[in-house]
């Protein structure tokens, strides 16, 4: 992914977004959890996705690559291509 990202980079204008969606999480945590308490991310994940969602429609990009499969549930306008050095088998999700 490292090497995909630089090569773009040299004829396309990339950008990284979404961690600003992490910091507003961990916040969110920290005011609703008690400081030792688990916090599953996985129980969160349609919430970051419709977050992400609204910051990249409002962005107007031509085209989304993402890497985690976190973003699984981005609502969004415009293609979007998950990118991985995973093996098909560790991509099926169970439901």
């Amino acid at each position: 992914m490292y090497h995909i990202y630089h090569r773009l980079k040299e004829k396309h204008t990339v950008e990284i977004i979404g961690t600003e969606i992490l910091s507003q999480l961990a916040a969110f945590a920290r005011g609703n959890f008690a400081a030792n308490t688990f916090v599953p991310l996985d129980r969160y994940v349609k919430s970051m996705g419709r977050l992400l969602s609204e910051h990249i429609n409002a962005l107007g990009y031509d085209l989304i690559f993402y890497g985690d499969l976190l973003l699984r549930h981005l609502d969004i306008e415009i293609p979007a291509i998950h990118f991985s050095d995973m093996i098909c088998e560790q991509f099926k999700i169970e439901h």
